[in-house]
């Protein structure tokens, strides 16, 4: 049997950064999907500054960050290339 692991977005686990890290412990979850609800925002619009204090309790409960979930753009891929770059 191979070995596998779970993830999940860090938010399924509760709308609160530390909470919901501290509950991915408790489960038993050792790799985040960071997407939001990181200090009440997207991973896209943290400062440094929060990244490096999210990185650092991420790092503290031996968790690791499998994927950092973005929303490149918000439109369907068939509006095309135009309506990307404008946006």
């Amino acid at each position: 049997m191979k070995n596998f692991s779970v993830t999940m977005l860090n938010s399924m686990a509760g709308r609160d950064f530390e909470q919901s890290l501290d509950q991915h412990v408790k489960w038993g979850l050792t790799h985040l999907d960071i997407k939001d609800s990181v200090f009440g925002k997207g991973v896209i619009d943290l400062s440094d500054t929060e990244a490096i204090r999210a990185a650092q309790m991420i790092s503290s409960r031996d968790l690791s960050v499998y994927c950092m979930s973005t929303q490149l753009f918000h439109d369907d891929v068939e509006i095309g290339e135009v309506a990307f770059r404008n946006e």
